[in-house]
């Protein structure tokens, strides 16, 4: 169902007539009403509050009202009042820790000022425990951005094109859909596609690929060791960087993916495996999948920005 609020203020004493139209047509309409006391000074209290206190949590993030079907967001930034907040507290106490609650991307005007950003995503009924668990150091955090978080709306591929008009909307980014619209076009990030940090940090080496082959495609391999203190969880991701050719294609795109579990100290040798459609695209003049030949570079990453080792892969063109 659709989720559509409306806010008003009510001053004491005063009476008010309130008419509201409604309709749901797939599983019946349902109305609420709620009210909250409207404090003169909010930031003042954020202010005593955040002083007096060794570490400030800030949770923020957007509400059903915000993300929900049949409504799109117009803009990046955090709904009421939530930066506002966050600058009070920074004001007083510079140990600050953001923990965002979206679905999706958004701004983040304080992030030069904060220590820490712990970004949960909608995490459901134990996320309170989860997020205590990483906050704490209870576990180390291992997750990476299945998303690009840019720097400014404009920088989005869709920015412009959507929503299009009398009800058609063009997808002028082509195949840059993505994180290969700001590799592509060189567009600098507020956080890269396969981004995550963690209590721990590791090391890629000795990175290589088996030879070519047109019927399975070719192994990777490398060798990840965690050179720190904790135990954590690292995903490796793979990119394939294409020759130059007569199509548009995108800069890198991830072609496959590994996460270890490695203990202090520890080291593993991974292997990813990319079949012939790692290196494929789509022609749409012969309406076929075509492999170009060429140099092929192949990317062990930590994010999409985060690349740690490269090799050449040479496919030869196939003899007609």
């Amino acid at each position: 169902p659709t989720l559509k609020t409306v806010q008003i203020e009510l001053r004491a004493g005063q009476a008010y007539d309130l008419r509201i139209d409604y309709f749901e047509g797939v599983i019946g309409a349902s109305v609420e009403l709620l009210w909250q006391r409207v404090d003169k000074d909010p930031m003042r209290q954020v202010a005593e509050v955040a002083r007096k206190a060794d570490v400030v949590i800030a949770a923020v993030g957007n509400g059903m009202g915000d993300e929900t079907e049949g409504k799109d967001r117009d803009t990046l930034a955090l709904p009421g009042k939530q930066d506002e907040i966050i600058r009070a507290a920074l004001a007083v106490n510079p140990r600050v820790v953001v923990v965002t609650t979206t679905g999706s991307a958004v701004a983040m005007p304080w992030l030069d000022k904060v220590p820490a950003v712990l970004h949960a995503w909608f995490p459901g009924q134990e996320g309170g425990t989860a997020m205590a668990d990483v906050l704490l150091g209870e576990v180390s955090p291992s997750g990476k951005l299945p998303i690009t978080f840019p720097q400014r709306l404009e920088d989005e591929p869709a920015f412009g094109n959507f929503p299009g008009k009398d009800g058609k909307v063009e997808y002028r980014e082509s195949v840059l859909v993505g994180y290969r619209w700001y590799d592509t076009r060189g567009i600098e990030p507020l956080f890269p596609f396969g981004h995550g940090l963690s209590y721990t940090t590791f090391e890629y080496r000795d990175l290589r690929v088996t030879p070519w082959d047109p019927e399975d495609g070719i192994t990777v391999a490398l060798k990840l060791k965690n050179t720190g203190k904790r135990r954590g969880a690292e995903a490796v991701q793979i990119y394939v960087h294409p020759p130059k050719g007569q199509v548009l294609r995108p800069e890198q795109e991830l072609r496959g993916f590994v996460k270890v579990d490695l203990a202090p100290g520890e080291e593993r040798e991974i292997a990813v495996k990319l079949p012939p459609r790692a290196f494929a695209y789509y022609d749409e003049t012969t309406s076929a999948w075509q492999i170009d030949p060429g140099l092929h570079e192949i990317r062990a990453s930590s994010s999409s920005r985060d690349v740690r080792l490269r090799i050449a892969l040479d496919i030869p063109a196939v003899l007609q």
